[in-house]
């Protein structure tokens, strides 16, 4: 999958960072609860995602604060999984990049009203 997808294929940002990164993004918003988890093939395929052999999956969690019409808040859990991240140092910096590029630009979209915020 990240092998025919030149978008970040150079990038020298290290995951962590990026991840650190996606914290910060997500802390302007209020969302303070995050959670990343790396996910195992084997662990994937029996959680039903789609995966090609002898890759893993980020997952990310997070808890976003809400208030509801008529005052009633609480927070709604967001979970988002990024399949067939091969075992690859450069690979990993890319898809994590890609991975915070696609979350701005969702806020964005959700921030100019371009897309519902459900």
């Amino acid at each position: 999958m990240l092998k025919d997808i030149k978008n970040f294929k150079n990038t020298t940002i290290d995951w962590g960072r990026t991840q650190g990164d996606i914290i910060k993004l997500l802390e302007v918003r209020g969302i303070k609860e995050t959670r990343f988890t790396n996910i195992g093939y084997e662990t994937a395929i029996k959680a039903g995602i789609l995966m090609e052999k002898n890759n893993g999956a980020i997952m990310l969690e997070f808890m976003k604060p809400i208030t509801l019409e008529g005052g009633a808040s609480g927070t709604l859990p967001i979970r988002i999984i990024i399949p067939n991240i091969p075992n690859d140092e450069k690979l990993r910096r890319q898809a994590y990049r890609i991975f915070w590029h696609y979350l701005k630009n969702k806020f964005i979209g959700i921030d100019r009203a371009l897309i519902g915020s459900h």
